[in-house]
């Protein structure tokens, strides 16, 4: 009994995580300790990314360079006691290094100790770009955040829409491509080949405009004039329902993401069993989100007619 108390008083206080829960510190959101440990992680990989573009600068002084190193050393020596902790805490550790998060966050802090304890491996330009994995960090980061689960959850929901509008989109690239290079190949050798004539067509519909690839003839400049005006509306479609999934994820968690506690009215994890702040086990009832009308789901409904 006693256990069971010192437990709920240890996630009241939120200094540390639901253990019966998440594997480690850094996936619980309800933790306080566990987010300033994912702010400074981020911290940290915001200054060794800054390291690293610093250090190609040349001319700078010696002590700059020094204390440079100094602070990649630093960094790469918390990521490593980092992942050793997660490692530890990992339910399997035989699949633990195998998972792709994992495999990124070894090879953006390993190149640091290859070339410092061989330093003959300093000059290979590979070790140099496997460091800048470590951005991918921030990915890790916000994986675990209600945000980034809602929307991947919101993305998997329609991805039967995202799937058509992309064949609306290489249907219409294909077709159109092909057909100015039937077109323009006779009298200008710049497409002179299909792929070519796609590689001109893409940077058409995307308004980029390179210049290297121009059409001469007068149905190859039409077909251009076409793929130039369908390009931003595809596009403009394709943002206007990844913001409403947005909105989507937003309106959504805003009743799913937590229980509410009915005696202090504070927000807890979706997991939780008892209230963080009071101890109680009264929660408001949880609402389905197929049950939520939301503005992604109106405008799925008239575009799709789902």
């Amino acid at each position: 009994m006693f256990k069971r108390l010192l437990k709920y008083e240890v996630l009241k206080d939120g200094a540390f995580y639901d253990r019966d829960t998440y594997e480690n510190i850094f996936h619980d959101p309800d933790s306080r300790l566990g987010k300033k440990l994912n702010t400074f992680i981020v911290i940290c990989v915001i200054l060794s990314v800054g390291v690293l573009i610093i250090e190609t600068v040349q001319g700078l002084p010696y002590s700059w360079y020094l204390n440079l190193f100094f602070a990649d050393a630093l960094v790469s020596i918390i990521f490593l006691l980092e992942y050793l902790y997660r490692f530890l805490r990992s339910k399997s550790k035989l699949l633990f290094p195998f998972k792709a998060f994992n495999i990124i966050d070894l090879l953006s802090f390993a190149p640091f100790f290859l070339m410092f304890f061989f330093p003959a491996l300093s000059g290979l330009a590979i070790l140099k770009v496997l460091r800048l994995l470590r951005i991918m960090r921030l990915f890790e980061v916000s994986a675990h955040s209600p945000i980034a689960l809602g929307f991947l959850k919101t993305i998997r929901e329609y991805h039967k829409e995202y799937k058509a509008i992309f064949s609306i989109f290489m249907s219409l690239l294909i077709i159109i491509s092909s057909f100015v290079y039937y077109v323009e190949f006779p009298v200008n050798p710049t497409f002179s080949s299909i792929p070519q004539s796609l590689w001109w067509g893409f940077v058409t519909m995307s308004t980029v405009g390179y210049g290297d690839m121009v059409p001469v003839t007068a149905i190859g400049k039409v077909f251009g004039v076409l793929l130039i005006l369908l390009g931003p509306v595809l596009l403009a479609v394709i943002s206007s329902i990844t913001i409403l999934v947005f909105m989507d994820v937003a309106e959504s968690q805003k009743i799913t993401d937590s229980k509410i506690c009915r005696t202090c009215k504070t927000r807890n994890s979706e997991h939780a069993n008892f209230c963080l702040n009071c101890g109680e086990q009264h929660f408001t009832d949880i609402i389905s989100p197929e049950h939520i009308r939301t503005p992604l789901k109106g405008f799925m409904k008239k575009l799709f007619g789902r």
